[in-house]
């Protein structure tokens, strides 16, 4: 995602004297549509009472970690890789 000038200063300036570093992080992940109901019958999530059902993602992460994530979420942090990039990945 690009930032344009005038969005960058603004940014710059919402982060003045801030001491936390600024980070970004890749990594490859497996993952499928699936709606948090359906994810915590199948992986053993607590219940929560009287919450609405969420469309997600199931995603496993390269330690085998199950999590669940909304999907605005992982479609903001995420993207499908391309053929050619699996291929990479996989040499």
């Amino acid at each position: 995602m690009e930032i344009d000038t005038k969005n960058r200063e603004i940014y710059l300036e919402n982060f003045k004297g801030d001491f936390m570093k600024t980070y970004i992080g890749t990594k490859i992940i497996k993952a499928e549509p699936m709606d948090e109901f359906t994810f915590d019958i199948k992986y053993g999530a607590k219940d929560k009472p009287g919450r609405e059902n969420r469309n997600g993602y199931h995603v496993i992460y390269p330690d085998n970690y199950n999590s669940w994530s909304p999907k605005e979420v992982f479609e903001t942090a995420y993207r499908e890789l391309t053929p050619g990039e699996i291929f990479l990945v996989n040499e």
